[in-house]
C-alpha cells in the first residue's frame, strides 16, 4: 500500500507544480478581464461535472472491484455507454450555444469541456477500481503536461491567447488522455450490467454522490458567506489561506484513494491502523510548518498586499488534521460501502458552518470565518471518528502517532526499495 500511495502522492505534487506554471502563463497571456471570462468557463463546467456525476465514479470503482462478484467488463460497458451519453449531450448542447453565443469569450465551449472532464471521471474510476494505480495515476496526470506543453508552444509562437484558445487547449489536456484511457479499457466484452445491478450501483452512488456535495459545500460555503458579507479584497485574502491549506493535503487525498481501492479488492493486509499514524504523523508536522512558516510564505509568494492572509491560514492549519483523517476514515467505510455516516456528518457539518459564518463574519470577519471552518471540519471529523471507532472496534491510541517499530519498519522499506 506505500508505494502505491507513494505513486499517487508524487503525481499529486507534479500536478500542484506544473499548474503553477500554467496559472502563470494564463494569468499573464490573458490579462484580468479575459482571465475573468475564462473563469468563468472553467468554473462552470468544473462545477456542472461535479454536480451532474452523481458519484458514478465512485461507484464504478467500488463495483469493478474484485470483491463484487460481477463482470468488470459491465462496469467498463458502463463506463463507455455513460461517456457516449454525455458525448451527445454535449455535442448537442454546444451546438444550440454557437447559435447564441458565438462571441470571442467562448462560452460555447462549455458544454464540451465539461464532457472531458465528467467523462475522465468515469474511466479512471474503473482503473481505481481494478488496482491499476500506474495507470491511474499517468491518465491524471497527463493533462497538466499537455496543458502546459500546448500554452508554452504558443508562447513560443507568439500566439495572442484569447479565453477560446485557452480553453480549446484545456479541452485537448483532457480529451487526449480521455481516448487513451478508452482504450487501455479494451479488451473486454461490450455487456451493459442488469437493472438490479443498476439500480445497486445507483444507490450506492447516490449517498457518495450527495455526501461529497456536502463536503464540497463544507469547503466553499465560507468563501461564498465572505462573499455576502464582506468586501472583494477580504476574499482575496482569505482565497490565499484555503489555497495554500487544500494544497497541504495531498498525502492525505492519495493514501485515501489507494487504501479505497485496496478495501474493495480485500487487499487491506490489516495496514490501516499504520497508514493512519504515518498520515497523521506527517500531517501534525505540516500543521506546524505552515504555522512556522505562513507569515514569510504569504510575504514572499504574494507580497506585503496579502499579509490579512496569515491569521486565517495559521487558524486553518489544524484543518489540515481534521479533513486528513475525516478522509482516511471515509476511504475505509465507503470501501466496505458504508455511506450513510458520510452523508450524515457531512450535512450536520455544512448546518453548523453556516450558522457559526452567519454569526462570526460579521463580527471577525475572514478570522471568523477560518475559526467556523476550523469548528466544522472537527465537528465533521468526529462523528466519522466516533462511529468507526464503535463499528470496526478499534482504539483510537493506535491511530494517533507513529512509534518506534513504525519507524523502523519505514526505514527498513526504503533501504530495501531505494536505497
Amino acid at each position: 500500500m506505500f508505494k502505491k500511495s507513494l505513486l499517487t502522492f508524487i503525481s499529486e505534487i507534479l500536478i500542484v507544480i506544473i499548474g503553477i506554471g500554467t496559472t502563470i502563463i494564463i494569468n499573464r497571456g490573458l490579462g484580468p478581464i479575459n482571465k475573468g471570462y475564462y473563469a468563468f468557463i472553467i468554473l462552470v463546467s468544473s462545477t456542472l461535472s461535479m454536480v451532474l456525476e452523481f458519484g458514478f465514479s465512485t461507484g464504478l470503482s467500488f463495483y469493478s472491484g474484485k470483491k463484487i462478484s460481477i463482470s468488470t467488463d459491465k462496469w467498463k460497458s458502463f463506463s463507455i455507454l455513460l461517456t457516449f451519453i454525455f458525448l451527445v449531450l454535449s455535442t448537442v448542447s454546444t451546438f444550440i450555444l454557437l447559435l447564441f453565443y458565438n462571441d470571442q469569450r467562448g462560452y460555447f465551449i462549455i458544454p464540451m469541456l465539461f464532457f472531458v472532464q465528467i467523462s475522465s471521471k468515469f474511466t479512471l474510476g474503473i482503473y481505481l477500481g481494478t488496482l491499476k494505480i500506474k495507470l491511474f495515476n499517468i491518465i491524471r496526470t497527463l493533462p497538466i503536461f499537455i496543458e502546459i506543453t500546448l500554452l508554452i508552444a504558443f508562447v513560443i509562437m507568439n500566439v495572442t491567447l484569447t479565453p477560446l484558445n485557452i480553453s480549446l487547449v484545456y479541452f485537448l489536456s483532457f480529451f487526449i488522455p480521455l481516448i487513451l484511457s478508452i482504450y487501455f479499457l479494451f479488451p473486454f466484452k461490450f455487456q451493459l450490467p442488469s437493472f438490479k445491478e443498476l439500480v445497486s450501483i445507483t444507490k450506492y452512488s447516490f449517498y457518495i454522490y450527495i455526501a461529497n456535495l456536502m463536503s464540497f459545500l463544507n469547503y466553499r460555503i465560507d468563501m461564498f458567506l465572505i462573499s455576502f458579507f464582506l468586501k472583494p479584497e477580504y476574499l482575496g485574502w482569505y482565497s490565499v489561506a484555503v489555497f495554500i491549506i487544500e494544497k497541504t493535503r495531498l498525502l492525505s487525498q492519495s493514501t485515501s484513494l489507494v487504501n479505497f481501492a485496496l478495501k474493495v479488492n480485500q487487499e487491506v493486509k490489516d495496514t490501516f491502523e499504520f497508514s493512519m499514524r504515518v498520515v497523521n504523523s506527517i500531517n501534525i508536522l505540516v500543521s506546524f510548518m505552515v504555522v512556522l512558516l505562513a507569515y514569510p510564505l504569504v510575504m514572499l509568494l504574494y507580497s506585503p498586499a496579502y499579509k490579512e492572509s496569515i491569521l486565517p491560514m495559521i487558524i486553518l492549519a489544524p484543518a489540515i488534521l481534521a479533513s486528513g483523517y475525516a478522509k482516511m476514515l471515509s476511504s475505509e467505510l465507503s470501501g466496505d460501502g458504508i455511506i450513510k455516516i458520510q452523508l450524515f456528518a457531512s450535512i450536520l457539518s455544512v448546518f453548523l458552518n453556516v450558522l457559526l459564518n452567519i454569526v462570526l463574519i460579521p463580527k471577525f470577519k475572514i478570522v471568523g470565518a477560518s475559526f467556523a471552518s476550523l469548528f466544522s471540519y472537527t465537528f465533521n471529523t468526529i462523528i466519522i471518528l466516533l462511529f468507526f471507532l464503535k463499528h470496526y472496534k478499534k482504539s483510537f491510541k493506535r491511530m494517533i502517532i507513529v512509534d518506534k517499530n513504525d519507524i523502523i519498519k519505514i526505514k527498513q522499506y526504503f533501504k530495501k526499495n531505494f536505497l
